[in-house]
């Protein structure tokens, strides 16, 4: 193989267990096997910067150092959570104006101009927030391809800090409500107590 591509959670400002006991694995394996691809890697993370997995990308390169493999490079996403539930909530807000211009084409033979214009902004806002994540896979795609070495990169979705924190407290809580545990864990009496 010429190039592998590691995409990894950010844990605890690093990479998870299962990641580093597999690279364990790999390392005894590239060296017993004389192995020369060249990595990269594409950590991503719930805070809002990029640059928080900073240091799972240097751990990576300090693997490649240990099993002789080159360092391709890698990219930083801040704001992970935020970009999964804009990757659903936009699909479905589009899917909804569309099947109000087909219900609206069907009816009249015609789509009006604020469902055109409707369907544009939420197009354009979708490229916007996603912009820095959708730039630095490009870069990377095409440094795989070219099997060239990229700088790392760090980027996050394009929504202000302070909106960003009140959006993630507000999903945390009604993730954790929804799931049932946290408000269950408030209303259970703790055996010790009972004992």
């Amino acid at each position: 193989m010429d190039a592998v591509c590691l995409f990894v959670p950010l844990y605890v400002d690093g990479l998870p267990s299962h990641v580093a006991e597999f690279l364990n694995q790999a390392e005894s394996y590239c060296k017993s096997h004389s192995c020369r691809f060249r990595l990269y890697a594409l950590s991503n993370n719930g805070f809002v910067e990029g640059k928080q997995n900073r240091p799972a990308l240097h751990m990576l390169q300090a693997w490649c150092e240990r099993a002789g493999i080159s360092w391709g490079g890698g990219s930083g996403v801040g704001g992970g959570v935020m970009l999964q539930v804009l990757g659903i909530v936009y699909p479905i807000l589009v899917g909804v104006i569309l099947l109000q211009m087909a219900l609206a084409f069907f009816t009249t033979s015609t789509v009006p101009s604020e469902l055109w214009c409707s369907l544009a902004i939420q197009i354009c806002t979708w490229l916007f927030l996603n912009s820095g994540m959708l730039f630095c896979m490009a870069r990377l795609s095409a440094a795989v391809r070219g099997r060239k070495p990229l700088a790392n990169q760090f980027t996050r979705v394009m929504i202000p800090s302070f909106l960003f924190i009140s959006i993630a407290n507000i999903f945390m809580i009604l993730s954790s409500l929804f799931q049932g545990r946290f408000l269950f864990a408030l209303l259970k009496r703790d055996k010790w107590y009972n004992d």
